[in-house]
C-alpha cells in the first residue's frame, strides 16, 4: 500500500493500535511479539469507498482526538484524489470522514453531518475539479481554547474547521495558551 498517513490510537476493548491510511482500505494494527493483527474491517474503521458510489478513498492524513466527547479516541482522515486531471464526479467523492469510536471499539463514519465541509470548487479554485484533501493538523488557531482543524488540499485554499462551543460540550479543552517570555521587540536589517 501507500501507507500516508499514521496516528497512535485506544481501541475500547482491544487497547493500544496503530491507524493507517492509504489507497483503498485504511488500517488498524495492533502488534503483539512482533506480529501485526488488523482490526480495520471487523471494528468499521476501513473507509475504503465511499459508499454508494464504490470509488476507492485515497486517505492521507490521520488526526486522533476525542472529537465528540465520549472519552474514547476518534480518528478524522482526510480523503482526496491525487490526479489533477480526473472528473469532477471522483473528487466529489473524496469527502473527509470522521471516524467516532463508540464503546467496545466500533466506529461510526461521518462526514457533512459531522461539520466536515463538502469538497466542492470554491475551495480548490478551480472550476473543474473539486477539492481535494491532503494534511491535516489539530490545534487551537485563535487561543480561545475550542479545537480548530486545519487542512490542506492539493490546489486551493487551506480549510478551516473551528469547534463551536454548545451547552451541552463541557469546558474548552485547550488550555494551553503562549505568553511572552521575553520583552516584546521588533528589528529590521540593512543589506
Amino acid at each position: 500500500g501507500s501507507f500516508m498517513g499514521l496516528g497512535a490510537i485506544h481501541i475500547d476493548g482491544y487497547g493500544e493500535h496503530i491507524y493507517v491510511s492509504d489507497f483503498g482500505p485504511n488500517r488498524l494494527i495492533q502488534f503483539q511479539d512482533r506480529v501485526g493483527t488488523d482490526r480495520a474491517s471487523m471494528l468499521g474503521a476501513e473507509a475504503a469507498t465511499s459508499d454508494p458510489d464504490q470509488i476507492l478513498l485515497y486517505g492521507w492524513a490521520v488526526l486522533i482526538d476525542d472529537f465528540d466527547r465520549n472519552g474514547l479516541e476518534d480518528i478524522l482522515v482526510t480523503n482526496g484524489h491525487p490526479k489533477a486531471a480526473v472528473e469532477s464526479e471522483e473528487y466529489a467523492v473524496q469527502q473527509d470522514l470522521l471516524l467516532l469510536q463508540t464503546r467496545g471499539g466500533h466506529f461510526v463514519a461521518q462526514g457533512t453531518e459531522a461539520g466536515l465541509s463538502a469538497p466542492n470548487t470554491e475551495d480548490s479554485r478551480d472550476p473543474e475539479h473539486a477539492y481535494s484533501s491532503r494534511g491535516g493538523v489539530r490545534f487551537d488557531i485563535d487561543h480561545d481554547g475550542w479545537m480548530d482543524i486545519l487542512t490542506t488540499g492539493l490546489t486551493g485554499a487551506a480549510k478551516l474547521h473551528t469547534e463551536q462551543q454548545t451547552p451541552d460540550n463541557g469546558p474548552a479543552r485547550c488550555t494551553l495558551a503562549p505568553i511572552n517570555t521575553v520583552v516584546p521587540s521588533m528589528g529590521h536589517s540593512i543589506g
